[in-house]
């Protein structure tokens, strides 16, 4: 970077005709723009968005304001019903192959056993938190997968599976975790409820499986 301001950028800014600019600079910034701005200026920053956020939020403000705001008053009982039943959702078991290790490229099937109490198998997403396992045994680069629900019981839990990726070397690590499902939440942390699995791995711990 510094051999690049001093034998280019510098030499070239500071290179001006009698008229003071410095054109060979001026030139530069011409031909940065004709190559840049095709592909990253603010109209497509804008546009962008605008088709992934304030159009979105727009319609989902005028559907939960529809019918003296209907939607609205439905998504507030909704949430008032999680909250109430919320302290009976947890993850009962989870299962994974007890294979220690695995070769880039394959992956660890995992299943979980979720109650759900009172609340639909609808109201709830499960997923799985996974990533590579850090000195202090904490997820690092971490991302979630949705977990497929698979059989539901008549005794308010239902089972649900999901694979993680072994991407790269080292050790891997994963958690289960039970979060609000609601098509008109705008994220599901916002309602503050989230159920971490603690059975075989505890809440914020995750489980490494060397790969």
């Amino acid at each position: 970077l510094y051999d690049l301001l001093e034998h280019e950028i510098v030499p070239l800014f500071y290179d001006r005709g009698g008229d003071g600019l410095p054109r060979g600079w001026i030139r530069m910034m011409k031909e940065a723009i004709k190559g840049v701005a095709p592909v990253f200026n603010t109209h497509r920053m804008v546009g962008e968005y605008a088709s992934r956020f304030y159009l979105p939020l727009a319609a989902r403000a005028a559907r939960l304001d529809s019918e003296d705001g209907r939607g609205v008053r439905e998504l507030a009982a909704w949430r008032g019903r999680m909250e109430a039943a919320w302290p009976n959702v947890q993850v009962l078991e989870v299962e994974s192959d007890e294979a220690t290790e695995r070769a880039v490229g394959e992956s660890i099937p995992v299943r979980a056993r979720v109650r759900h109490g009172e609340l639909a198998a609808e109201d709830l997403q499960v997923q799985l938190f996974h990533g590579e396992v850090g000195p202090d045994g904490d997820l690092q680069e971490a991302a979630h997968l949705p977990m497929e629900r698979q059989e539901i019981w008549d005794d308010g839990t239902a089972w649900y599976s999901g694979q993680v990726p072994c991407e790269r070397t080292g050790h891997r690590g994963f958690a289960v975790r039970v979060l609000p499902n609601h098509p008109d939440l705008v994220t599901p942390f916002l309602p503050g409820l989230i159920r971490w699995s603690s059975d075989p791995v505890e809440q914020g711990q995750t489980e490494p499986v060397p790969v």
